[in-house]
């Protein structure tokens, strides 16, 4: 018997999903989520790259909407990512881009390693 048949499924995969998906936000959720305060905005100063900028601030926002540690891919955020551009970065082109789970724990301030 395998491990697999041996675990019990607490959550569905659309509970998993809910759980650590990126949130669907309307447009007036997004401009209240990805707003930033002072000391957020002296943050997003201090990142060099202005990919990681962008994906600091759709990070920080979506632990502003469910602090959770989430589960993303460039397809699941590409309309708030740009979104986000166009609102602190106007005319910058965003390409396809997966922020590695590094990248990402030093986008949002959390220095841990996998």
């Amino acid at each position: 018997m395998s491990l697999k048949s041996k675990r019990r499924a607490i959550l569905l995969d659309s509970e998993i999903q809910d759980l650590y998906g990126a949130p669907e936000l309307t447009h007036e959720q997004k401009r209240y989520y990805f707003s930033l305060n002072d000391p957020e905005f002296d943050a997003l100063r201090s990142i060099r790259d202005r990919y990681n900028r962008v994906y600091f601030v759709l990070l920080l926002g979506y632990f502003k909407v469910k602090p959770v540690v989430l589960n993303i891919r460039y397809s699941d955020v590409r309309e708030d990512l740009q979104f986000i551009a166009g609102e602190f970065f106007p005319g910058m082109k965003l390409g396809r881009k997966n922020l590695s789970p590094m990248q990402k724990c030093e986008s949002t301030g959390a220095y841990f390693s996998y």
